[in-house]
């Protein structure tokens, strides 16, 4: 028989150790949720965007012409004129300008180097003004955040001492923001 009261005395202190757990966490949670508040503050985020552009080559080819028209007694020298688009991409908003560091490229001969050409670089198809070559007066262009391009307008005007040869020059674009 004391075997089976062990059993019930086990059991009943089992219960009633439950029950008091059952309590002290009724308690604890009471106390907790009596003791919690809330309080609130404001998270400032703050973010610069600053404005930049982007710039890639641009090639202007005059391809192959001749100097001379006219006739053999009265020959005439002819221009040839070309024309570059010059990709660029700046910021959304941002204003910038598009200039290049000589308006005026000579070329040199690949066959010889003594022999020149100038091309005449312009900021309008007309080639009336010539192409800027400082930031201050630069071709002004305001980015969209995409793709863009801008026109540059060339002319290389010939001469009785033009010579055959294949020229090549160069100049540097620069985009100022």
């Amino acid at each position: 028989m004391s075997l089976g009261n062990r059993r019930i005395i086990s059991a009943k202190r089992a219960m009633t150790a439950m029950g008091l757990l059952t309590s002290m966490q009724s308690i604890v949670s009471a106390g907790a949720a009596m003791a919690a508040g809330n309080a609130s503050a404001t998270l400032f985020i703050s973010a610069s965007v600053e404005g930049n552009c982007l710039i890639s080559n641009a090639t202007m080819n005059f391809g192959t012409f001749t100097v001379l028209g006219g006739t053999p007694g009265g020959p005439s020298y002819l221009a040839q004129s070309a024309t570059a688009t010059i990709p660029y991409a700046c910021t959304d908003g941002s204003p910038a300008s598009i200039w290049a560091s000589g308006n005026a490229v000579t070329m040199t001969g690949a066959a010889t180097a003594s022999n020149t050409v100038v091309a005449n670089l312009f900021s309008d198809v007309a080639q009336q003004t010539v192409y800027p070559v400082a930031a201050a007066n630069g071709v002004s262009v305001t980015g969209s955040g995409a793709s863009a391009s801008s026109m540059i307008y060339g002319a290389i005007n010939t001469s009785a001492s033009t010579k055959s040869d294949a020229y090549t020059g160069t100049t540097l674009l620069t985009v100022s923001y």
